[in-house]
């Protein structure tokens, strides 16, 4: 089940103010949509939500460059899994040894970050690298790229945007070169799509701190984890289901990706950045209310880290890398 803020079905817990209430008291009356909100004013709607347009074929240019992100960790040697334990008959994981992980970050919005997830890699020894998508430009090319982590977007993976296009033929393009992908919320509907799968909207919005039910929390915590979406996966056969809850899919693997619909990354600064750029409509008509959401956002950190550390961990055996 699920905790405090979790869906419709739930109401907030009453006395969880605790160290958040100056934190709280300072935030404006928020506006929430359907999704993750929109980082930007822009002037492209997309459902319920407007959106920046990007580089050349996208939209307009901006001055927005790539960041490397240079861990201090030491360098680790790299071991594999057995070829029966890669799962798939796809191509095998290319070997790297005593090297650095490069890890590329996909987000789609300016305000968002990877968080949590970003900290465990480079807990790892891995050298993290960000590409702003479309605002950056093209994808960047694959074959310096040991790991791909792809995150949210206010967008449905079924809008018929040229990017979203791109970014599923990228997606097909890492799954054929061996380079394994983790996909957060939006990136695991994307890799879905991109490998045989579909997506659907919902019935109801999934908001909030969330139980998922998992067969072995060793691989995939049970929670709660921060949910924020209106579609779901339906996955393809070669597709394995990891943790699920009454509403969705929660997690699943497809050869060595690994894909989770609820968002592992977010800390209490991420999500107030999203409660702050709703614009069209008021948070409560969702079921939740913010100043308790980033409450239990907040409280939450310590154990999320944790969780996110798993999560890696997991990701990182899935594709055939166990540092």
């Amino acid at each position: 089940m699920s905790s405090s803020v979790g869906s419709s079905k739930e109401t907030p817990r009453p006395d969880e103010n605790v160290a958040t209430s100056r934190l709280a008291a300072t935030m404006s009356a928020y506006r929430c949509t359907d999704q993750k909100p929109d980082p930007s004013s822009g002037n492209h709607a997309t459902g319920a939500w407007s959106r920046r347009r990007a580089n050349s074929s996208y939209g307009t240019p901006r001055t927005h460059m790539s960041r490397s992100v240079r861990s201090t960790a030491p360098i680790i040697e790299d071991s594999f899994l057995a070829p029966n334990e890669l799962g798939g008959n796809g191509p095998k994981p290319r070997v790297r040894r005593l090297g650095r992980m490069r890890v590329l970050v996909i987000r789609h919005h300016d305000i968002d970050s990877a968080g949590f997830i970003a900290e465990a890699y480079e807990a790892r020894g891995a050298e993290l690298s960000v590409h702003l998508f479309p605002d950056d430009g093209p994808l960047p090319a694959l074959d310096r790229v040991d790991h791909v982590v792809v995150l949210g977007a206010v967008s449905s993976v079924n809008d018929h945007d040229p990017w979203i296009t791109a970014e599923l033929a990228w997606l097909r393009a890492a799954d054929q070169a061996g380079v394994p992908v983790l996909g957060i919320c939006f990136g695991a509907q994307a890799l879905c799509a991109a490998l045989g799968g579909r997506v659907e909207a919902m019935e109801r919005r999934e908001i909030g701190w969330i139980m998922a039910d998992s067969p072995d929390p060793d691989v995939i915590p049970a929670g709660p984890w921060l949910e924020f979406h209106n579609d779901r996966c339906l996955l393809p056969a070669a597709a394995t289901v990891l943790a699920r809850n009454d509403v969705a899919v929660q997690a699943f693997r497809i050869g060595r990706h690994l894909a989770v619909q609820f968002h592992p990354e977010v800390d209490g600064p991420q999500l107030k950045r999203w409660l702050d750029a709703h614009t069209d409509s008021d948070a409560t008509s969702l079921g939740i209310d913010p100043d308790q959401f980033l409450a239990d956002t907040i409280r939450e950190e310590p154990a999320a880290r944790e969780r996110a550390g798993l999560l890696v961990a997991t990701a990182v055996r899935i594709s055939g890398r166990i540092p």
